[in-house]
């Protein structure tokens, strides 16, 4: 799909265009159709992506500005690895169902899911343990693709 498909530059023979589109989308084979409308042939000299889900170019730092930070600093530029599932539901689970999924295992839900589809499975202690898909009547819980790095905490004894 294409969601904006905005010229920016003319400098004829070439053309700046900005197109916002879906996943999927050959932006390559969207400048050949154009060559062809327009009867004069067309083809990419520049493609930059600008952004992918919520994350956009202008938040990045360059290796120089990571390369010139403290050590501190450069970790507040690394997002988690869920940043780009924020749109999914998000689903936490106790410890015994954490590592079930874990494991690759289904587990119940207890009606905390509302529709079926894709999900982001939280622990406890909020750690991101990776996506599943919720299915069926009883909504259940199936890994889909799981976090290898992981840990389970152990809870406190009393």
């Amino acid at each position: 799909c294409i969601y904006e498909f905005t010229v920016l530059k003319r400098n004829f023979p070439e053309i700046t265009l900005r197109v916002r589109c879906s996943k999927g989308t050959y932006v390559r084979s969207l400048a050949h159709d154009l060559g062809v409308r327009l009867g004069c042939g067309g083809h990419l000299t520049a493609l930059r992506r600008t952004g992918v889900g919520s994350l956009r170019i202008t938040e990045a730092a360059s290796l120089q500005a990571l390369e010139a930070m403290e050590q501190r600093a450069r970790w507040s530029c690394v997002h988690g690895t869920d940043l780009l599932l924020s749109h999914l539901p998000a689903i936490v689970l106790p410890i015994t169902d954490a590592k079930a999924v874990l494991q690759g295992r289904a587990v119940g839900t207890s009606g905390a899911v509302q529709d079926s589809g894709h999900v982001c499975l939280y622990d406890e202690y909020g750690s991101f343990l990776g996506l599943g898909m919720a299915q069926g009547e009883d909504r259940r819980i199936i890994p889909k693709r799981m976090c290898s790095d992981v840990r389970i905490r152990q809870p406190a004894l009393a």
